[in-house]
């Protein structure tokens, strides 16, 4: 079963973006203690976020933007948005080097932190801040995954263990097939968030909203 999210061409293509600050939505607690420490508490799994700006338009460019971000609004609407910065890995910028090959998670770490990875080049490396994504579970899933850390492949396709971030969701297995191209996460936008832009001598201001990442 496939992902019920828009695809990219329908919003992140679409929409004249002109900057993503992504960011970590970790959703830990904390409290205080006479001691001058602190307690923490891990309230789940880290999703990713997003403040997302719209580049400055023309009133008629204004009128489809604003069209698209209403016709969006509210958690029910999902699409797919990636990190623009990390649509492939450093060493490979174009995602030329993953073309015909399928990569699948070999091995996972008791922590669930540090994974290998099989089916890539000899030599293909990854690196920090590099990003991935798998589809996993019924109904079907999506998570977003930074790398922490570097591996290299071997001469048989095998990277040696390095971590990510967030740490795997439960239900995550070996040979599951991993993205590096486009990786992406199932988001909507945070009601509320929308600011519409203002005319200003013929102009419209940018306009600016937030997004969260769902699993699915």
């Amino acid at each position: 079963m496939s992902i019920t999210a828009l695809d990219f061409s329908e919003v992140q293509d679409a929409l004249p973006i002109q900057s993503v600050q992504w960011r970590a939505a970790r959703r830990d607690q904390w409290s205080g203690l006479g001691s001058g420490g602190a307690q923490t508490y891990d309230m789940g799994g880290q999703l990713w976020a997003a403040t997302v700006t719209i580049d400055k338009s023309t009133q008629l460019e204004a009128r489809e933007i604003e069209a698209r971000l209403f016709a969006l609004e509210g958690p029910s609407n999902r699409f797919l948005f990636s990190n623009p910065i990390a649509a492939y890995p450093k060493s490979d910028p174009t995602g030329s080097g993953l073309v015909g090959k399928t990569v699948l998670i070999d091995t996972i770490d008791g922590d669930g932190r540090r994974i290998k990875l099989s089916g890539l080049s000899n030599g293909y490396t990854l690196t920090w801040g590099d990003m991935w994504s798998v589809d996993f579970g019924s109904p079907t899933l999506r998570a977003l995954f930074m790398v922490t850390g570097t591996a290299t492949a071997d001469g048989i396709g095998k990277t040696g263990l390095f971590k990510s971030t967030p740490a795997l969701w439960p239900g995550m297995t070996t040979t599951m097939q991993v993205n590096l191209s486009r990786p992406s996460a199932v988001c909507f936008i945070v009601p509320g968030s929308l600011q519409m832009g203002t005319i200003r001598h013929g102009q419209v201001t940018p306009a600016t909203f937030e997004i969260m990442q769902v699993l699915g």
